[in-house]
């Protein structure tokens, strides 16, 4: 066989350098077919799909999901107005709860201890850990001064 002849050249002489040739338009012919295919397809489930998931009732997680072709951005509307309220009366039991402890905490004595992490104690007992914590710092205070005497 000539080595300076290329492969299509080859192929118009020899049978094995033919065949060659015709599978491999084959194989490029058939996977040029196949992406066009798959375009097609994804053309056509981008323009169908969200307009038929609004009309079966379910609506798309978010504004900017509303072109979105992957079911897992839909959900039903039964979902969204669930996940809506849990959201809102998540919202309105923390500020509700934060209301109802200040005012039964508060009505029944306690205070809150910033030392303590903001937690509750009767005003009593916070008042006598707070003395014991300026008692402490003021002992510190003073030992400081003795060895600061010298």
């Amino acid at each position: 066989l000539p080595s300076d002849l290329s492969d299509k050249v080859k192929a118009r002489f020899y049978v094995e350098f033919s065949e060659k040739m015709i599978r491999a338009h084959v194989r490029d012919r058939n996977s040029e077919y196949d992406r066009e295919i798959a375009a097609f397809k994804r053309a056509q489930m981008t323009r169908l799909l969200p307009p038929a998931l609004m009309n079966a009732g379910y609506c798309p997680e978010s504004p900017d999901k509303m072109q979105s072709i992957d079911v897992r951005d839909w959900w039903s509307r039964t979902e969204a107005v669930t996940a809506r309220y849990n959201v809102m009366y998540a919202k309105a039991a923390a500020r509700l709860w934060a209301k109802m402890e200040w005012e039964v905490f508060q009505a029944n004595g306690y205070v809150r201890v910033k030392e303590r992490n903001n937690e509750w104690m009767p005003k009593a007992e916070a008042d006598a850990y707070r003395e014991k914590l300026r008692k402490e710092a003021a002992k510190k205070t003073n030992d400081m001064d003795i060895f600061s005497a010298d």
